[in-house]
Formats: structure tokens, sequence, C-alpha cells
């Protein structure tokens, strides 16, 4: 697909799913009626500065050492052993801190683990007469235990399992949940993501009523086009899919729906990748850049929302690959290099009219990597020469029984020509008339009134050849 037409289906895409998110009335500002629901931090905030700039839309893309906060499935892509960190200012004294590990293992199996952490200190303290009574903090914790499995090719299930610690002041409560999740890649292209959250629900009980966590499903989708340089994200949140009706006054009894949507260019350069990306959703406007290398992504976002501006930083890290997954790197490695050494010597042949090596090597190429476009190019365009030569044999046959006077197999030999070089008529027509008038211009007036001859013979309705060749006629009669 061009590039230009990608990237304009993808931001109409875009634009279709915000507005029509805001036509179904999906603002989750107008169905909030109370602080948040129990553990919403863990749907809020984000934890990797690239989905953060995507507008948090990471369900069906996660991909990376964080993918447990959006969808533990995602650490069954992983290869290499990798760490994630992000520590994030984000207002009225809260700051977000996150890390995390993932380990893959013997085959098909990845093991993670994680933290998560949301706090807020120096809170004023009062008492029932509003005197100040000194400050407090408050503090959320979340740990992670993720598995990923890759049970087929198409196809990766993960869990979380996780524990939740919350402090207030002086009372604090633990509690602990489960989450399941599946990734599934029906093509290259196409990636869909689905969590579903506190499958065991996390019960948090800091003085007198509980916290339940409640039921979420997330779903994603990631769409990959221009060999997975641009990529288009849209997430959609479902909190609360049980709730409690005797609490729907409350607000914690109703259920939410978030929505979330991205883009990412990726635009390679020599040793390593730039990113830029955009996106929004239901709370703000995000925007960022990154840059990867072989070992080191660093990712920048920026979010736009009501209460102010902020700004995110993360760090993710590439090490160790197992045993049989650093032979398979190497072997990777080993492919490439003896691919770009067929391919620049393909294009050196090429470019100097070997076409017979260039074609061999073009060969071997596509041999060792049969998706390779450039050497397929080649290939094409030795294919193209080719065809336009044996259409010039049959062409000027077909001239030459013009000049015989031999209409049958001069039409014939014209088709064939035609069959193999649509456009060779214009073109030997439009050249021998542009020769002829180069030629004019020189003085070479035996040689112009041959091309001209030319022309005409191609094309006898071609009044412009026959109006120069009338006064080439004269010019050449009163020289004599």
């Amino acid at each position: 697909m061009p590039k230009k037409l990608s990237i304009m289906i993808l931001s109409v895409f875009m634009l279709l799913s915000v507005s029509g998110a805001y036509a179904l009335g999906i603002n989750y500002k107008q169905t909030q009626a109370n602080d948040g629901l129990p553990g919403e931090y863990l749907t809020n905030f984000g934890v990797n500065a690239r989905a953060l700039a995507m507008g948090n839309a990471y369900t069906g893309l996660a991909n990376d050492a964080s993918a447990p906060y959006w969808n533990p499935a995602g650490l069954g892509q992983l290869s290499w052993q990798e760490a994630t960190f992000l520590y994030a200012n984000l207002y009225s004294g809260t700051s977000l801190s996150y890390l995390s590990y993932a380990q893959p293992f013997l085959e098909r199996n990845v093991l993670g683990i994680s933290w998560v952490s949301l706090g807020t200190g120096d809170i004023e303290k009062t008492d029932v007469f509003g005197d100040v009574l000194g400050n407090f903090s408050d503090k959320e914790n979340a740990y992670y235990i993720s598995y990923a499995r890759k049970i087929s090719e198409k196809f990766d299930a993960g869990a979380n399992l996780k524990i939740i610690t919350q402090d207030i002041d002086t009372y604090s409560a633990f509690g602990y949940g489960l989450d399941l999740a599946g990734m599934y890649y029906p093509s290259k292209i196409l990636t869909v993501g689905a969590t579903l959250q506190n499958v065991l629900s996390p019960r948090l009980k800091l003085k007198d009523e509980p916290d339940d966590f409640p039921m979420n499903l997330k779903l994603g989708t990631a769409v990959k086009l221009l060999d997975q340089k641009l990529i288009y994200d849209l997430d959609l949140d479902y909190l609360n899919l049980m709730p409690k009706k005797s609490l729907y006054e409350s607000g914690t009894g109703k259920s939410l729906l978030k929505w979330h949507t991205g883009l990412e260019y990726n635009y390679p350069v020599k040793l390593a990748t730039l990113a830029v990306r955009a996106g929004v959703d239901y709370q703000e406007i995000t925007a960022g850049f990154g840059v990867s290398t072989r070992y080191f992504d660093f990712n920048y976002a920026i979010g736009l929302n009501d209460l102010e501006t902020t700004h995110r930083f993360s760090i993710n890290a590439r090490f160790g690959l197992l045993p049989n997954q650093e032979e398979k790197e190497l072997a990777r490695l080993r492919l490439e290099n003896e691919v770009a050494a067929h391919y620049q010597l393909a294009l050196k042949a090429f470019n100097e009219k070997d076409y017979e090596q260039a074609t061999g090597e073009s060969r071997q190429v596509l041999k060792l990597a049969p998706e390779n476009k450039e050497a397929q190019n080649i290939l094409d365009s030795i294919a193209m020469y080719k065809r336009k030569q044996e259409a010039l044999v049959y062409f000027n046959k077909a001239l030459d029984f013009y000049r015989d006077n031999d209409a049958k197999n001069a039409d014939l030999a014209m088709k064939k020509a035609e069959e193999l070089d649509p456009v060779i008529k214009k073109n030997q027509e439009d050249e021998h008339f542009n020769q002829a008038k180069e030629m004019m211009a020189t003085r070479q007036y035996k040689e112009a009134e041959l091309e001209l001859t030319k022309t005409l013979l191609i094309n006898p309705d071609n009044t412009a050849a026959r109006e120069q060749l009338k006064k080439l006629k004269d010019i050449m009669q009163f020289l004599q």
C-alpha cells in the first residue's frame, strides 16, 4: 500500500474513532460520579512513555517489559531479557514510579516481575473542627508476578498474580488479585489484545468498609503498515463489568467506558530507529518521541489535560538472550549480512548493465530472503528491459515490412511489439521526431529527413512531423 494512502487511511480511522467515541457519549468525565474506582490508578496513568505518547493505547501492542500493566500476554513477544523504568511527577504532589523485569525461559515462555507505586505526600491533616494536626501521605503499591506462553504462532496467553498494598496515615491494607489476558496475531499487520483484570478481585480494608477492585475488560488492536513503520492503536477500557447496584448512587456502582487511540511512525537511521508519536484519549491529548537501539529504548511523552501539562520519560533495556535465542539471533545476523552482500553485488552489476550477473545475485538474495523487495525490483527491472528490447526488435521489423509495402506482416510485427511494450509506438514516434528537431537545429538535414520519414512511417497522421518535413525539403531545395 502506498505510503501516502496508508497515512491517509489511518488518519481518517483515528479521526472516526475519536469522533465516534464522542458521538456515542463515551466521555469518562461525564459519567464519573466519584473520585474513582478502587485501584483505578492501574488503568489511568500508564507506565511507559511510548504508550503514553500514543494516548495510552497499548493493549493490542504491548511488546516490552511493561506489558503486564496493559496485557501480560504481550510478554510472549519477548526473546530478550528486558527491564523498564519510569518515574513521573504528576500533579498536586503526586508521583508515579514503575519498575519491571522480564525473563524468557525454555522455549515459548516468559516470566515477569514488576512494581507500580502511586504516592502523594504532605497532605494536610485536620480534625472535625478544621484545626491542622500535621501532614500525612497516601501511597498505593502493586506488585506483579506475570507469566506468558506462546500457545501457537498466532496466539499468546498470559496472567498476572498481583499483590496490592495501600497506606494512608496510620492505616494500611493488603490484598491480592489475578488478571487473565490473550494476544492474537491474525496477520503480519494486525494484532488484537484483551485483558480481563481482577478475575480474582483484590480487597483492601483500611478502616471500616472494604474496597473491592472491580472487574475490568481492556480491548485493543494495533495495525502495522509500511513494513511496520506506521502503527495505529485503538483501546477500549470497560471498567466495573459487574457493578454492585447497592453502590450505584455513590458512583462505584456504575460501569465506565474509556477510549484511547494513537499513532506512531518509525524512521530507521544508522544504528537506531527514531519514532514520533501522537494520541488522544478520554482525558488528554498526548505526543512524544523515542530513540531505539539494539539494547536500549529512550522514550518521552507529554500530556495536555485539564489539570496541567505532564512530562514523562521511560527507559527500556534489553540484554542476555537465551542460548537458543542467541543462536537464532546470530543466525539472523549472518543471514542479513549474506543477503546484504549478494544485494550489493546485484545492484553493482545492474548499474553496470551486466544483467546476467545481476539476475543471478538477485535470485540468490530471494533464495535467502524470499520477501526481499529490493532484489525483486532489480529482477522486475531486468525483465522489463528485456521485454522492451524484444519489443524494439519486432518494432524495427514492422518498419522494414512497411517500407517493403508488406502491410500484413508489418501489422503482425507491430502487434507483437505492442504486446511486449504497449507504449513503444508512441515512444518511438516521439523519439524520432525529437531527434529530427535536434538535427535540424544543428543543420544535419539529411539525417533529420530520415528521422522525420521514420516518424511518419510510424504515424502517418503526425501533422507536426509532416509540416517539419515540408519545411526541411524547402530548405534543402534552396541550398541546392
